[in-house]
C-alpha cells in the first residue's frame, strides 16, 4: 500500500448500519468520500506529470515513473487515465477546466450563440489562470501538436467532450437528441481548441500573452462570423 492509498484509508467515513440497513446519511458521506478521495489521486498524479516534464522529455517519460512520483501504484494510475496519451490530455481539460466552462454556461441567457460563449470561456481562463498556468497550458498544447499519437488521443476525447457540453447546453436532455445542439457543442469546442492552438505556436514560449490569447478568440469568432454571412 503506497502513502496516499493509507493516507485514504485512514480518513475513510464508517458507513454504519441502522436498523434498516446503511442510512442515507452514511451513502451520501461515502459518496462525498469517494469523490474526494478521486480527485486527490487524480491531482497527485496531474502535479507528478508536471513535475517530470518539467525535467524530462515526454517520449522519456513512462506511467511507472508518473505512478512512482505521485505516491501510487499503475493500477491506480489506470483507473484515471487509459494511457499516457489520455493523461497528457486529461492535464490541459482537467476538472477545474470543466467546472469553469460549466459555469460560463450556466451564466449564458438561453439562445446565446455558440462564438459567444466560446469567447467568454477564452477571457474567462485569461482571467482565472495564472502566468504559470498559462505558460503550461501553452507548453501542453505545443507538445500534443507535435507528437501523432497524442494528436489521435485528441481527436479521440472529441464526440466525449461534445457530449459533455451538450449536457451543460441543456442539463435536462440526453446528448445527440437535437441537431442544432449538437452543432452548437461542435462549434463551441471547435472554436476553443484551435484558438488555443493558434494562441500556443504563436505566443512567446518564455512569456505566454494572456491578451493574445483572449484577442485570438475574438478574432476567431469573426472570421467565422464572416465566412458565414451572405454574401
Amino acid at each position: 500500500m503506497t502513502d496516499t492509498d493509507a493516507q485514504s484509508t485512514a480518513t475513510r467515513p464508517s458507513a454504519a448500519p441502522t436498523g434498516r440497513g446503511t442510512s442515507t446519511r452514511t451513502v451520501a458521506a461515502r459518496r462525498a468520500w469517494q469523490e474526494q478521495k478521486r480527485r486527490t489521486t487524480r491531482d497527485s498524479i496531474r502535479r507528478a506529470g508536471r513535475s517530470l516534464l518539467a525535467e524530462h522529455d515526454y517520449d522519456a517519460i513512462t506511467v511507472a515513473q508518473i505512478a512512482q512520483r505521485a505516491g501510487v501504484s499503475q493500477m491506480t494510475f489506470f483507473r484515471h487515465f487509459s494511457t499516457k496519451e489520455d493523461f497528457i490530455i486529461g492535464m490541459m481539460i482537467d476538472d477545474e477546466t470543466l467546472r469553469m466552462i460549466r459555469a460560463v454556461i450556466a451564466e449564458q441567457p438561453p439562445g446565446t450563440p455558440a462564438l459567444r460563449i466560446g469567447q467568454d470561456i477564452a477571457h474567462e481562463l485569461v482571467r482565472r489562470l495564472s502566468a504559470t498556468e498559462l505558460s503550461q497550458m501553452a507548453n501542453w498544447v505545443r507538445l500534443i501538436a507535435s507528437h501523432p499519437s497524442l494528436l489521435a488521443a485528441l481527436h479521440g476525447h472529441r464526440t466525449r467532450w461534445v457530449d459533455t457540453i451538450e449536457t451543460l447546453l441543456r442539463p435536462d436532455s440526453p446528448p445527440g437528441q437535437d441537431l442544432g445542439r449538437r452543432m452548437t457543442a461542435l462549434l463551441l469546442l471547435d472554436h476553443l481548441v484551435e484558438t488555443l492552438s493558434w494562441w500556443a505556436a504563436r505566443t512567446d514560449p518564455d512569456a505566454p500573452s494572456p491578451t493574445e490569447l483572449a484577442d485570438l478568440a475574438d478574432e476567431a469568432a469573426r472570421a467565422i462570423l464572416d465566412a458565414t454571412r451572405p454574401s
